[in-house]
């Protein structure tokens, strides 16, 4: 049966309080059982009528049961009113449920503001205020308000930039023009809760200082929405926890404890997983008789319980493969380990490895990218797979999913910003990462390995990326934090702060939490450690393994030339229907792609080859400069009237007889004949063709007076 409990002091006795009596008995409540004080109320005062009289109002409202609440706690402060009412109403053992009205309605509200009074935070808030008359009722409440502001749930987002020279808070388009990095920040009003950023080599202190003012920008906006809430938020949502066996785990915390220890405390996550696998059903002998659903529960008890292990030796300063928490794991690097791949790269931490490949392409390979603006395409592409072997797992492989999406999305950004610029490279470039063993961290693995590949392939990158992880794991104020963070500490700690980048600073972040946010301290802690292990990685062995990208392609990657050419040649190119540029192709074996602005792109596996067919497109688009000098073949002759001269193929122009030599020439034949070569200048270019003269060419080379 539901009893229902109130705590109060009816002095006097109103419509408010029947009303919570009625909707009491409206909630379903049996009976009703009043906690009231006696002829002292709380803080010392009397009451205006006598307790007997109050009972009975009580009573004539609704109350069943109507107990004196003991003077030494009603005439306490209101925590310990209300502490005592609750104990009373609990030792009478039929009290069930508690009743109580609130200007809010929102319980979660109401046990965060709980929270907040039990906490050394509150207390440290409330010594901190000035004596300035103010009743202590007062006081306390700015205390609680004030420490409500940074724990309550709700979050803001900026977009923070930065040109070079000042920080841009939601950059505008034309903004975006010159900014150097795109950091979207969320936060509550205390703590940052969420980083995600693409840089363009940003400096650690620039980054951190600009996320310290984003979230003093983000301040106002938090304040909005308390106000919001505080006016039309409605209560939270409440659900139904899944079933536990609480009682269960908390006997294996007492008796197994030990033994989960010795299963965690080895740095071979094969050796980690067949222990555990021993332990279960070690832990089914000794408990399967007394809780027969254990099994449905084991998921979780084994989360909770090795997060145990893993929170109690990282706080002592133990990792669970007995590394020191500055510490990274074995590292190895290795190139060109697929020679008949463009490049390759072959990056090893620990038990996590991961193979880069990088292929070659000419432009017209770049991805095309389907939006609803304008037609845009991207050159460089990365792809990160990891299989199920990767992991001891022997599954069908399914499509892409969240993982390798966000994974290469993460590697793309963390390279973007030293790829070469397209005039520099002319090249579509694609990396595909494949995790060969994972343990950890295998996201920044692919950054580490996707940097050795596009050197091998002889990109000429701006500068080499490495990534690194660092952990976290917190009791109260307290926090540690350790670099380099392997599956079972991703799994188990409370932060996943990725950070890569160059010796210039940052490239990408991305951050993952399992707590309520973290304070600017671990944020500049975080960014101090993993600069130093993105150091230690670059200098003890990635540069070792390639010092610089190589000075010339591999063999089968594409030779590309690039050429540029008045637009309005382009249709003479490509001629009618594609007639030319298709024979080109086929003459020549060679890819071509050709832009609007007139750029051209000529590839192919023999350098030979490319020029040959820059030559063909040369000649195509060739117009003769008035004044210059050609060397051309004789085509034709006319001999009273001139020749024709080829300067390149398919383009002729006349030198008349008057200007073959300077004395008279009775016939053309007596100085030129079909097939001869000879130097010409190009007197004049109009409608009606091209105006040579060679007697004016050879004066000017010397060899005609």
């Amino acid at each position: 049966m539901s009893v229902a409990g109130i705590i109060c002091e009816y002095d006097p006795l109103h419509t408010g309080h029947a009303y919570l009596m009625a909707q009491a008995r409206e909630a379903g409540a049996k009976a009703v059982v009043c906690a009231i004080s006696g002829n002292f109320t709380q803080r010392g005062g009397f009451a205006v009528t006598d307790k007997l009289s109050r009972a009975e109002m009580a009573v004539s409202c609704g109350a069943d049961l109507v107990l004196e609440l003991p003077t030494v706690w009603a005439m306490s402060t209101a925590e310990r009113f209300a502490r005592g009412g609750v104990e009373l109403l609990t030792r009478t053992g039929v009290v069930t449920e508690l009743v109580f009205g609130s200007e809010c309605g929102d319980l979660a509200a109401l046990r965060r503001a709980a929270d907040c009074l039990e906490s050394p935070e509150f207390t440290a808030s409330l010594a901190s205020l000035p004596e300035d008359g103010r009743t202590f009722a007062a006081r306390r409440q700015e205390a609680l308000a004030a420490l409500l502001k940074g724990s309550a749930a709700l979050i803001a987002g900026i977009v923070l930039g930065w040109d070079g020279e000042k920080y841009l808070f939601n950059p505008t388009k034309a903004e975006r023009e010159h900014n150097r990095m795109t950091t979207t920040i969320a936060a509550t009003h205390k703590k940052i809760v969420m980083i995600e950023s693409e840089a363009d080599q940003v400096p650690e202190n620039v980054m951190y200082e600009g996320i310290v003012q984003a979230h003093e920008h983000l301040q106002p906006v938090l304040d909005l929405i308390d106000k919001m809430v505080a006016e039309i938020g409605k209560p939270k949502f409440e659900y139904e926890h899944a079933a536990f066996d609480q009682e269960l785990f908390d006997e294996l915390v007492e008796k197994e404890f030990e033994s989960m220890e010795h299963c965690m405390d080895t740095d071979d996550k094969n050796v980690r997983e067949a222990r555990v696998n021993e332990w279960i059903t070690m832990v089914q002998e000794k408990y399967g008789e007394e809780h027969p659903d254990m099994m449905q529960y084991m998921d979780e008890i084994l989360y909770k319980l090795q997060k145990k292990v893993v929170k109690k030796w990282l706080l002592a300063g133990k990792r669970v493969d007995g590394r020191q928490m500055n510490e990274i794991r074995p590292l190895a690097a290795e190139v060109g380990v697929i020679p008949v791949v463009h490049g390759s790269g072959l990056f090893t931490r620990g038990q996590t490895q991961v193979l880069s490949i990088a292929t070659l392409a000419t432009l017209s390979e770049s991805q095309k990218l389907d939006t609803i603006w304008e037609e845009e395409e991207k050159r460089f592409m990365h792809h990160y797979n990891m299989p199920s072997y990767s992991t001891g797992e022997a599954r069908a492989s399914r499509s892409t999913g969240r993982r390798e999406y966000g994974h290469g999305a993460l590697v793309e950004k963390a390279l973007e910003a030293v790829i070469p610029d397209v005039e520099d490279f002319p090249y579509a470039i694609r990396v595909v990462s494949e995790v060969l063993s994972s343990n950890g961290s295998t996201s920044q693995g692919s950054i580490c390995g996707t940097t050795l590949a596009l050197m091998d392939a002889g990109v000429p990158i701006k500068a080499p990326v490495a990534g690194i992880s660092c952990g976290l794991i917190q009791d109260g104020d307290d926090f540690t934090t350790f670099i380099d963070i392997q599956g079972v500490e991703d799994f188990h700690g409370e932060m996943d702060f990725k950070v890569a980048g160059t010796k210039q600073g940052i490239t990408a972040i991305q951050m993952d939490l399992k707590n309520d946010g973290l304070k600017h301290e671990i944020v500049k802690e975080a960014f101090e450690i993993t600069k130093e292990a993105r150091f230690q990685i670059l200098d003890a062995i990635m540069l070792k393994a390639i010092a610089e990208p190589r000075k010339e392609l591999a063999k089968s990657a594409p030779k590309m030339i690039q050429m540029k050419i008045n637009p309005d040649k382009i249709r003479e190119v490509i001629g009618s229907g594609g007639k030319v540029i298709q024979k080109i192709t086929a003459d020549t074996g060679c890819k071509i792609d050709i832009n609007d602005d007139g750029s051209i792109f000529i590839a192919s596996s023999d350098i030979e080859a490319c020029r040959t067919a820059r030559k063909t497109i040369e000649d195509i688009v060739f117009e003769p400069e008035v004044g210059a000098l050609y060397y051309g073949k004789v085509s034709n002759i006319r001999s009273d009237f001139g020749a024709w001269v080829e300067l390149v193929p398919g383009k002729d122009g006349l030198v008349k007889i008057k200007d073959l030599e300077f004395k008279r020439t009775e016939k053309v034949e007596d100085v030129l004949k079909v097939g001869d070569m000879t130097w010409v200048k190009v007197m004049n270019v109009g409608p009606k063709g091209i105006d040579l003269s060679r007697k004016d060419a050879l004066k000017e080379r010397g060899e005609l007076k």
